[in-house]
């Protein structure tokens, strides 16, 4: 009963790029960090679709490939790169009207 750590970089993965996102964002248009926005992945989902669509998005974005990981170990990096350009389709995606 044990996760390596390749398994914690991934349950991470979502949120880290999500943030270090938003703070290349702010350091780039010279925002405070601390100052608050609506520029999350979760925002600018819920400009797009209601709470429960928004959360079963961010579930898809996290538990499956996740899930397979524990079993395929062999292949989580692979699953951690799918993991990223899923991240970045979906932020494209949002980005677009």
């Amino acid at each position: 009963g044990y996760l390596l750590f390749e398994q914690i970089l991934h349950l991470l993965l979502i949120p880290g790029l999500d943030m270090t996102r938003v703070v290349i964002t702010r350091f780039i248009l010279r925002i405070k960090l601390s100052k608050p926005d609506k520029n999350h992945m979760h925002h600018r989902l819920l400009k797009k679709f209601n709470n429960h669509t928004t959360l079963g998005i961010i579930f898809l974005f996290i538990c499956p490939l996740n899930i397979l990981s524990i079993y395929f170990l062999d292949y989580i990096y692979l699953m951690i790169l799918i993991n990223i350009i899923i991240y970045l389709v979906a932020i494209k995606y949002t980005y677009s009207k």
